[in-house]
């Protein structure tokens, strides 16, 4: 049997998870109910900023509230600079961040499960290097990746895929995140000093095929791509595009720390390139420099070129390899949805053993005896 039964009953419920993103205060509910919500809420503030929920305090005051968990913990200089805590210590706010998710995956009976499927990218993105859309006879190859018998999902084969270096953060000459514009920025100088000036993406789109001798050539995409996703989704031809990468350069927002970016790149099986990012090393199981991913500082160009050179040289590319597979693999070891729950449920086992009395669900929780 499952070892938890939802129940649309708060007096019924033993854990009640209340999730906000504080985006519209007059339409949430908080648990503030004193009988029905006693000392069962764990908060998950999936907010953007420092910011904690006005009614906190007021859970507190009626004792519904036993954690509180606030993802973009953070507050950030210049440049994605790390300067301090959003919260004291005294205020007892958890540090969150997200996750991997089953939705960030592409299943293998899709359309896009297919390593001849064609994205559809936007005209106006920019294109460097010899591109090869050449058609390969295995639609479903073995990838080489580690797989998990819980999660099914579509890889290319690290060597078919047809850019070196992808980069699709938004770009604005009037947006706040000035370290993302910057990255973008760089990632075009760069790709134009291996590959020359680019190619609007409409030349491909329009039937022009490129004859490519040198299968370790630089390639690179930059630029959007749609999602073709109404709502709060991923959408399938996004998410084929980065299994389409080898390396995929990604920033987080300037105001906050966390994305879902970070996640989709992981699991898109390709080499991360992305900001130093503090919240996650306060996480269970942190990636490491150089062996899951690979860190840059936004306010270091020669940091950023340098790493962007090593890891798109031909001659180093088993190590690039090697840091993508690694990196998959971490994450749905250690970065899933899954492992968030436990990471909640580990630190709120303090108060569940002081609030639970029923021994079958203290045994479940696998907490001792009262």
């Amino acid at each position: 049997p499952p070892w938890f039964v939802k129940t649309d009953d708060p007096a019924e419920a033993d854990i009640i998870i209340w999730v906000t993103v504080m985006g519209r205060h007059e339409k949430e509910v908080p648990p503030l109910d004193s009988m029905k919500h006693l000392h069962k809420v764990i908060v998950l503030d999936h907010a953007d900023g420092c910011t904690i929920h006005r009614s906190l305090q007021q859970m507190r005051a009626n004792e519904t509230e036993i954690a509180y968990f606030k993802r973009s913990y953070v507050h950030r200089g210049d440049w994605n600079s790390f300067e301090s805590n959003c919260t004291e210590a005294k205020n007892e706010v958890r540090p969150f961040a997200y996750s991997g998710a089953k939705a960030m995956m592409i299943p293998l009976d899709s359309p896009e499960a297919d390593v001849n499927f064609i994205v559809k990218r936007p005209n106006e993105g920019k294109v460097y290097g010899k591109v090869d859309f050449s058609t390969r006879e295995e639609k479903q190859p073995n990838s080489g990746y580690f797989t998990d018998q819980r999660y099914e999902n579509f890889l290319v084969p690290f060597e078919d895929r047809k850019f070196t270096v992808t980069n699709i953060l938004r770009y604005r000459k009037d947006s706040p995140n000035k370290s993302r514009n910057r990255v973008v920025e760089w990632t075009h100088e760069f790709s134009k000093e291996m590959a020359g000036e680019p190619r609007e993406m409409k030349v491909l789109n329009d039937g022009e095929k490129d004859i490519v001798s040198d299968k370790d050539g630089y390639s690179a995409f930059v630029g959007e791509v749609e999602n073709f996703c109404i709502g709060y989704c991923f959408g399938p031809n996004y998410l084929r595009h980065l299994r389409d990468a080898k390396i995929i350069v990604t920033c987080n927002p300037s105001g906050w720390e966390g994305d879902f970016r970070l996640w989709e790149a992981f699991l898109s099986g390709a080499m991360v390139m992305v900001d130093k990012t503090v919240t996650i090393g306060w996480m269970p199981n942190p990636p490491k420099d150089g062996k899951h991913w690979i860190t840059y500082d936004p306010a270091n160009k020669k940091d950023f070129m340098k790493k962007l050179r090593h890891y798109t040289d031909p001659a180093n590319k088993a190590e690039t390899e090697k840091i993508a597979k690694k990196g998959y693999e971490f994450v749905l070891r250690n970065h899933m949805a899954v492992n968030r729950v436990d990471y909640v449920l580990n630190e709120v086992q303090p108060k569940l053993a002081k609030y639970i009395e029923d021994p079958a669900k203290r045994a479940i929780l696998k907490l001792p005896p009262k």
